[in-house]
């Protein structure tokens, strides 16, 4: 990233086809976007294996895919990995992150917060901000 801030967008709101999507949102002048990956969208979580093909389309026009909101499975690490999608994670320990398992297959990064459950923005505020502002500054730091 080398202290370059990419403005992303949630495209959750616009099913369209892929190279409508990149379109749609380069013309709104954002360059990257979280891509849902859910039923009913482009990429489900069944053809996950299309990830990579979804970013080539939008990188065709000028957008990348800075993050996804699906499932966090082997398969999806796998796409995101071969799609260059970063993957960084603030998770709670309520249900397991599969770590050691992920770094083999993908650069995974992540912070654990612990004793926490599934929603981390009402539960720990604080913990979850700090947590996030380090895994930004990381970021804007990586390559300098």
């Amino acid at each position: 990233m080398s202290g370059q801030i990419t403005w992303s967008v949630f495209t959750k709101p616009w099913k369209m086809p892929i190279p409508e999507l990149g379109a749609y949102v380069r013309s709104l002048g954002f360059e990257g976007i979280e891509l849902p990956v859910r039923p009913g969208y482009p990429v489900e979580p069944e053809n996950v294996a299309e990830l990579p093909r979804a970013a080539r389309q939008l990188a065709e026009h000028g957008v990348s895919i800075e993050s996804v909101a699906g499932p966090t499975d082997e398969a999806t690490i796998v796409a995101c990995a071969e799609a260059g999608v970063p993957i960084h994670v603030v998770n709670s320990d309520l249900w397991p992150t599969a770590v050691e398992g992920n770094r083999k297959v993908a650069d995974f990064r992540h912070t654990i917060l612990s004793g926490r459950g599934h929603f981390l923005m009402q539960e720990a505020p604080e913990k979850l901000t700090q947590a996030m502002i380090e895994r930004v500054l990381e970021m804007t730091h990586e390559g300098e």
